[in-house]
């Protein structure tokens, strides 16, 4: 059971934050799957999706039930969260790459170039 805290961040004049985040421990699972299933129960519920819903909480109450699931499911999401990183960094320098070649020695050190693309009026700094 463990709890950490981020912010406050600032972006541009704004304040976000302080955010806190908390792993709830066996008790506020059960809490909050008793509260959610009584919500979503299909004998208590009439709507036709109720069903589906109640078995999505039972499924989510017995992942964050068992601790070792749980930990499995945090380290896949982890991984996830990496890999998509990654990807995203990996396009990120493959757009730098090729606005770089595109605009080498045009503009000297100062690496400013229009790059054509849908919208003239765009340009990238890099």
């Amino acid at each position: 059971n463990f709890e950490w805290t981020i912010g406050p961040i600032r972006i541009f004049k704004y304040q976000l934050g302080p955010f806190t985040f908390f792993r709830p421990n066996a008790k506020d699972v059960k809490n909050a799957y008793r509260s959610r299933a009584k919500l979503t129960h299909p004998d208590k519920n009439r709507d036709g999706r109720a069903a589906e819903a109640f078995v999505r909480v039972e499924e989510a109450a017995s992942l964050l039930g068992d601790d070792t699931q749980r930990d499995e499911y945090d380290q896949q999401r982890k991984l996830a969260r990496i890999a998509q990183r990654a990807a995203i960094m990996k396009m990120i320098n493959f757009v730098v790459s090729i606005i770089r070649t595109r605009c080498h020695g045009w503009f000297g050190s100062f690496e400013i170039c229009w790059v054509p693309l849908q919208r003239p009026s765009l340009f990238w700094a890099v």
